[in-house]
């Protein structure tokens, strides 16, 4: 085969430029990410319920709904958290489950159990987890020259408008106009988004009217849903004809609502006779801030197979023309992954670099010679393009672990070529050698070193005959390039599969290290096999071709005075000093091995080398009972206090309305804190600011500290604590677990000598209807709790369909607090008498376990335990 391709150099060197074109043509069009896509054996499930407590929906709802789930085939644990208004339950799967066929198996069970769910319950939400889930990019939306978008002066918790008509406006746009535009971009997979301001229309009634008339409220609004009527379609035949007849008696906004008539005692009244209709914009249970401003983010997500640096691209050119078209509107980019994925690949790009040019400065001044290493810097590029060309036949993408498996084959590839130009060397030396003597009558010794000087040879053969010479050369030059490729063929074929032996097998490890290092050994393996092929066919060619003019193969005059070491004698002499001194040596093996264990105790062992950051997430609880306003106040005084140090910042604030985000789970109480420092220093100033802040001013809240969300995150989680005990009560305490469990608590801290993380409580304000009271003032306990949702601007009566929008119908009043509403709301009874509200209610308090957590034995409460920690003295 060496012979055939030898003998046709212009064929090679087609079928060397088409290799390169195709390479080429693949590289444009590999996926290149972060990490390989892993299919993450976890789905997340979402149950929302807004009015109920931790406590209902977890014996109402996540209780039935976790039994179902635990039929589900494959699964590994299951666990839930629930707090107020909204429960989210993680299962993990085996590793090698196939996750699309357990997303439609958890799907089924769900709509199983959707009949033993409340009725105005939302269907949960099921979300699959996946490495290409993540957002790339975060795109924040914000209104121009609006200060706090056009917030009144005025800051309470108890604020009716917390946003402005514009930034509501700002958010039909975003989610009908940017939104779409989004994900048109054919390297976009779905548009997230979060912090979108809805509209609801408020019916405020006059309760002196309604008293004087003799309506009630449930009354009020029964006739308001009347004549919110939806009849359907008819098809009526005409004779050839059929006509599509259909009936317009819904109400479809806020002058349908004002104009609507009813009858009271054969008189005729409207709506906005007695009640007061706006439309103003709904209460916000969470927000979004982008330095300081109300902000809609929109989350983009990528294509799985698609470069992120593509996405970049259009994405810029994109936001460049909304900013263009929409100059009202200012669009932030934050949280870019391709920052990371360039800084990993530079790095790994840099590796590369340095490792082929070390090994080329090797070979200089081994070899003393230019064409060698000038055919080792043909021959690896071109292993990587083949590499890089099987990557894109077998669907492999660029990410750090193929190309980490890339840099570890380049030495190797190396040696393949190093091997194939050494031993054509040697036998065309001895080729050399062996006609010298044949052409001066001497006899020929076979046994000739190959390193006899070449230099000496040539200059005598070209005394005798300088053209016989150079036909003589070119035929030793192509038989050594035939019999020295042939002869090292089989062993670098062992050579290859001895290395891959040792990386195939990783291929099959389980679990998600499996899925990644099976990047990493097919990389290596291509690699080997991409230049093992090429070592063995195109080099020989292109050898011949460099070797064949000239005057023979040697180092030049300037390479032989770079001749300083004789490396020969120096390893002669090393050799010797070894052989004399055993004593010496085996010591210093001995004690350099002793160092080496000790050095290994000491030094530090994560997962990951760590990597220079500069951006963070901060997640703070209040563990107060307080409004989505205040939370929003405290957050703004904290990240004032960090403003100087940082670039950019996100604040997300209460809950968010993220479809794929399975960890915004935030209560109206809680925060998350986007921070991009000036640079990597800052963090550490920022976390030690934050610590003096919450000592200060809010002492029983909690901040935790996390890495901004990558892939790393998902893939190398060590949120995980090293010991959790889960403790479960075999006994109903009832009313009477809080008491039973701090009890417990405080025998574990001290019995273990170990200061225990505290327990999380929550107040909340109990009120109990007294049955009694109800049947001696003749009321009904529909009629209180319509009632008492008005007051509370809690009383949905239906809602209205606006494009892909629904607008809630609310019947109430203007906020006001608790107390003043229990102790100076009135209810009508039957007899035309009212009552006060207070005679009917008995106002308590009342503490439950903020979160509560279940798995498979049911609920439990976790302890995290450390054992190497003890109580301070």
């Amino acid at each position: 085969m060496v012979k055939f391709l030898l003998n046709k150099p212009i064929a090679v060197t087609m079928t060397f430029i088409a290799i390169l074109v195709l390479g080429i043509v693949s590289v444009t069009k590999i996926p290149v990410s972060l990490m390989p896509n892993i299919a993450i054996p976890e789905i997340t499930v979402q149950i929302s319920n807004s009015n109920s407590s931790a406590r209902e929906l977890e014996n109402s709802v996540v209780r039935n709904i976790r039994q179902q789930l635990l039929q589900v085939s494959h699964l590994k644990d299951i666990q839930s958290e629930t707090r107020d208004g909204l429960s989210v339950l993680r299962l993990n799967f085996n590793y090698g489950t196939d996750i699309d066929y357990a997303f439609v198996e958890v799907n089924e069970k769900i709509d199983r159990s959707m009949s033993s769910l409340p009725r105005e319950m939302q269907r949960p939400k099921v979300i699959k987890a996946s490495a290409s889930d993540i957002p790339v990019f975060y795109l924040n939306l914000t209104l121009k020259n609006k200060q706090s978008n056009d917030q009144t002066n005025s800051k309470t918790a108890n604020e009716l408008y917390p946003v402005s008509q514009e930034f509501v406006e700002l958010s039909r746009f975003s989610a009908n106009v940017i939104c779409k535009r989004l994900e048109q971009l054919p390297e976009v997979a779905t548009v997230d988004m979060s912090g979108l301001a809805k509209t609801e229309i408020l019916i405020m009634p006059n309760l002196d009217k309604l008293d004087a008339l003799g309506v009630s409220l449930e009354q009020l609004a029964e006739q308001i849903s009347k004549n919110n009527i939806r009849l359907g379609n008819l098809s009526i035949q005409d004779g050839q004809y059929l006509y599509n007849v259909r009936f317009a008696s819904t109400l479809q906004n806020k002058r349908d609502i004002e104009n609507v008539y009813f009858k009271i005692k054969n008189r005729l009244f409207q709506i906005k006779d007695i009640a007061t209709v706006i439309d103003h914009p709904q209460k916000q249970k969470g927000m979004v801030l982008s330095n300081g401003l109300n902000a809609i983010t929109l989350a983009v997500i990528k294509q799985s197979d698609v470069q992120m640096n593509a996405l970049k691209k259009s994405l810029n050119q994109l936001v460049s023309h909304f900013e263009e078209d929409y100059p009202d509107i200012d669009f932030d980019i934050s949280r870019d992954q391709t920052k990371l994925l360039d800084y990993s690949m530079s790095n790994l790009g840099q590796g590369l670099l340095w490792g082929a040019l070390l090994s080329f400065l090797v070979m200089f001044f081994f070899l003393r010679d230019f064409k060698s290493p000038f055919l080792v810097g043909i021959i690896i590029p071109l292993s990587l393009v083949v590499t890089l060309l099987f990557f894109h036949l077998i669907g492999l993408s660029i990410n750090i672990i193929s190309l980490s498996g890339l840099i570890l084959g380049v030495g190797m590839m190396i040696d393949n070529s190093i091997i194939v130009i050494d031993n054509i060397t040697q036998h065309y030396e001895r080729n050399c050698s062996k006609g010298l003597k044949s052409s001066m009558g001497l006899n020929i010794d076979a046994s000739v070193s190959p390193n006899d000087n070449a230099f000496d040879i040539n200059q005598e053969v070209s005394n005798v005959s300088e053209a016989k010479h150079q036909t003589q050369r070119i035929q030793y030059l192509f038989s050594a390039c035939i019999t020295g490729t042939n002869e090292v063929i089989r062993p670098m074929l062992s050579s290859v599969l001895t290395t891959c032996a040792v990386f195939i097998p990783l291929i099959f490890l389980k679990g998600i290290s499996g899925a990644l290092f099976y990047d990493q050994a097919i990389a290596i393996t291509i690699g080997l096999f991409a230049s093992l092929i090429v070592s063995i066919t195109i080099l020989p060619v292109y050898y011949l071709l460099l070797y064949k003019k000239g005057k023979g193969f040697g180092q030049s005059k300037l390479l032989s005075k770079l001749n300083v070491i004789n490396y020969e004698l120096a390893y002669e002499k090393g050799f010797r000093f070894t052989m004399r001194h055993q004593g010496v040596i085996w010591t210093m093996v001995i004690l350099m091995l002793l160092g080496a264990f000790g050095i290994y105790q000491t030094l530090p062992k994560s997962k990951l080398p760590a990597l220079e950051k500069d951006e963070m997430l901060i997640k703070i609880d209040w563990n107060e009972q307080i409004h989505v306003e205040e939370n929003r106040l405290r957050t703004e005084a904290f990240v004032h206090q960090v403003l100087r140090f940082t670039k950019q910042h996100t604040c997300l604030i209460g809950e968010q309305q993220f479809m794929l985000d399975k960890t915004s789970n935030c209560n109206a109480a809680e925060a998350i804190i986007y921070i991009k420092a000036n640079n990597a220093f800052m963090l550490d100033s920022i976390k030690l600011i934050a610590k003096q802040f919450f000592q200060t001013n809010s002492k029983q809240a909690t901040c935790q500290f996390d890495d901004a969300e990558n892939i790393f995150n998902i893939i190398f989680s060590e949120d995980e604590p090293p010991l959790v005990a889960h403790f479960k009560a075999t006994d109903d305490f009832g009313q009477f677990y809080p008491k039973f469990l701090e009890q417990v608590h405080q025998q574990l801290s001290t019995k273990l000598n170990q200061t225990l993380a505290p327990i999380a409580w929550q107040e909340h304000t109990i009120l109990k209807v007294s049955a009694e009271k109800l049947l001696l003032y003749d009321l009904s306990f529909n009629s209180l709790y319509h009632k008492m949702k008005s007051l509370f601007n809690e009383n949905e009566i239906f809602l209205i369909t606006d494009n892909n929008d629904f607008v809630p119908v609310i019947l109430g009043g203007k906020p006001r607090l608790i107390n003043d509403i229990i102790q100076e709301a009135t209810i009508r009874n039957t007899a035309g008498e009212f009552i006060p509200v207070r005679e009917l209610l008995n106002q308590n308090t009342g503490y439950d376990l903020k979160t509560i957590i279940a798995g498979k034995e049911g609920e439990f409460y976790p302890i995290v335990l450390d054992p190497g920690s003890k109580k301070p003295e």
